[in-house]
C-alpha cells in the first residue's frame, strides 16, 4: 500500500531499507526515534527512499465510462 501511494504521488523509484541504513552515505544513521525488537517478517518500522518523477499515468477511460453509463442508466 505504501509503494502504491508513493508511486501514485509521482515518485518513480523506491528503495526499502533497514533502520539507519541507506544507499546514500549522507542519509545513514538519520533515524533518531525509539527502536523496538523486530523480526524480519514483521518490522515495526518501514524505511523507504522515494526519488525521481514518474511519468504521468495515461488511461483510456472509454470502457469504464461506458460501464458506468450502463450501470447508472435510469429506465
Amino acid at each position: 500500500m505504501l509503494a502504491s501511494s508513493l508511486n501514485g504521488a509521482g515518485f518513480q523509484s523506491l528503495s526499502w531499507h533497514l533502520y539507519g541504513q541507506s544507499d546514500h552515505p549522507v542519509l545513514n544513521g538519520l533515524e533518531c526515534h525509539a527502536r523496538y525488537d523486530d523480526t524480519p517478517e514483521l518490522p515495526h518500522l518501514l524505511v523507504v527512499e522515494a526519488t525521481g518523477i514518474a511519468p504521468p499515468e495515461t488511461s483510456d477511460l472509454g470502457a469504464e465510462l461506458d460501464d458506468y453509463d450502463r450501470d447508472t442508466a435510469v429506465d
